[in-house]
């Protein structure tokens, strides 16, 4: 490979990838019933520990290439919310499939186009990128990102319970920092309340009690206590 054509550090700084993710922030704003809070903490971490070496190892410039360009329309997406600007994005990932599959980048484009379809409301069918994915590359960098876009889809199709059980899970995972755990846990707790899982609810907030700030800390007391007048 060429020098021009190797990404260099600054480069990679510099990336749209990062400006994408976050991107991701003001959607989480916009949409927050359905992302959770700290995901874009999350992506930027994993960026920071993995991204540089695990690029250079996605094996070749043009694949690299494609990526970064597909990248560059994810961005132009998330910029202007259009449809038909990720429906863009969705189409350069899957090229991005259709010719470098058996590389990392390929792996990491399953996960971007459930990405879109999330973002446009196709649930279905982005539920099936986001465990496609999972499959490919179940250790890897997206992991996390996947599973709660997962829950989101569930979610989104009236699956609540299998929402907030996927947001347990996470948060019970050794890797997950001890404010978003308490964070997916409480939002897990909402659910369980609104679907009529009292039992369940009253079990996560009696756990989230011990160590939550007093913030927190007064809203699960409110609700227990409005668990209490409804006898549970």
């Amino acid at each position: 490979m060429s020098a021009a054509k190797r990404l260099t550090k600054k480069q990679l700084k510099d990336d749209k990838f990062v400006d994408a993710m976050l991107g991701y922030g003001e959607l989480a704003r916009k949409y927050q019933r359905h992302i959770f809070y700290g995901l874009l903490v999350i992506i930027l971490v994993i960026l920071g520990l993995t991204w540089g070496a695990n690029y250079r190892r996605a094996q070749g410039a043009e694949a690299q290439q494609a990526f970064s360009a597909a990248l560059k329309t994810l961005d132009t997406a998330m910029a202007s919310a259009a449809d038909t600007d990720y429906a863009a994005a969705q189409a350069a990932f899957e090229d991005v499939i259709l010719e470098h599959g058996g590389r990392q980048v390929g792996k990491w484009s399953l996960y971007f186009t459930g990405f879109c379809k999330e973002r446009v409301m196709d649930y279905v069918e982005a539920q099936a990128d986001y465990e496609r994915y999972l499959e490919e590359d179940p250790r890897g960098e997206f992991e996390i990102p996947a599973r709660v876009g997962i829950a989101v889809c569930l979610g989104s199709m009236g699956k609540m319970k299998q929402e907030a059980d996927i947001l347990t899970e996470l948060a019970g995972r050794e890797e997950i920092g001890t404010k978003q755990a308490q964070a997916w846990l409480y939002q897990a707790s909402q659910i369980y309340l609104d679907e009529g899982y009292f039992s369940v609810a009253k079990e996560l907030l009696e756990r989230l009690a011990a160590d939550a700030d007093p913030t927190l800390a007064r809203k699960i007391e409110q609700d227990l206590e409005a668990l209490k007048s409804l006898g549970s």
